[in-house]
């Protein structure tokens, strides 16, 4: 169920009062895309019409920074490239769709990005994910999120 907070939805529903939850028409957008530049299967310019079709206004490609090489982790050379593709499918987009140019970048076992800010502020949106050292105890992998969150870029 979309309601299990336990803030009163049993006693809501027991009187028709839930609050309305998001409908999919609510859904503007994905800001978390794979593409064939990493490990997604799609190119981006499928990605873009696919989302076009479901009503999307705009899509975020946030593939996979170089750390992940397992999955095709983009180098600053590659994302830049991506970029160059964005720019010019976003030039050609007739209809006001949008997509963004993102990463997701990996945080390190110190909570340093994958990339240095000068590469993450070029971009549109930047998603931090853990992928590896999980043995980490969870003082270590708090502090480690912790820390790549006071980036100004995530």
């Amino acid at each position: 169920p979309e309601l299990r907070e336990n803030r009163g939805e049993i006693e809501a529903a027991g009187v028709g009062n839930l609050p309305k939850l998001i409908n999919f028409p609510d859904i503007r957008g994905d800001l978390h895309v794979h593409s064939n530049w990493s490990d997604g299967v799609e190119r981006i310019e499928d990605l873009a019409t696919a989302a076009r079709s479901l009503g999307y206004e705009y899509i975020a490609i946030t593939d996979h920074s170089k750390s992940l090489t397992i999955s095709g982790g983009l180098s600053e050379e590659r994302l830049q490239a991506q970029g160059k593709v964005i720019d010019a499918l976003n030039a050609q987009a007739p209809d006001g769709f949008r997509i963004l140019k993102g990463i997701e970048v990996d945080i390190l076992k110190n909570g340093e990005l994958d990339f240095p800010d000068h590469v993450l502020k070029e971009l549109d949106i930047v998603v931090a994910s853990v992928h590896s050292n999980f043995k980490l105890d969870a003082d270590q992998q708090t502090e480690r999120i912790v820390e790549a969150a006071k980036n100004e870029h995530v």
